[in-house]
């Protein structure tokens, strides 16, 4: 079944278009899945890496030309691609008192208020700003 989500979040509200999305995480036992996953991800069969590398590289619009090795073909598997060394000049890190340094790229995807010094940050968990932080005890 070919199901295309954008279309899928027009009719439906957002999170019954989430759970949809995150079914087969319910419904293929955990361990499985992990396996499963972890295969694909280190999986050196040549069409199935390059296929996995190209998408991922048009899907979030990959810069390339940050990466220390910038040739996506050069990459063993996905997660040696995923994992890349950027170049030394390729990232500025935070240093003002306001700014938190962030060891990946991502963007902002929820945004919300804080409340009782609690946030909802990934999949419908909520965590403390304590364990956001690392357990440093910043407020």
């Amino acid at each position: 079944m070919n199901c295309n989500y954008s279309r899928l979040r027009k009719f439906l509200p957002a999170s019954f278009a989430d759970y949809a999305k995150t079914l087969p995480q319910y419904l293929i036992p955990k361990r499985a899945l992990s396996r499963l996953m972890h295969a694909l991800a280190r999986s050196h069969w040549r069409i199935w890496k390059t296929w996995q590398i190209d998408w991922f590289i048009r899907r979030y619009r990959v810069d390339m030309s940050l990466a220390k090795n910038p040739d996506p073909r050069s990459y063993a598997s996905f997660n040696e691609f995923f994992t890349r060394e950027l170049r030394a000049d390729a990232r500025t890190v935070a240093s003002g008192v306001n700014e938190i340094a962030c060891p990946v790229d991502g963007s902002v995807s929820q945004i919300g208020a804080i409340d009782a010094l609690r946030i909802v940050q990934a999949k419908g968990h909520d965590y403390s700003i304590e364990e956001l932080l690392g357990g440093s005890g910043a407020r």
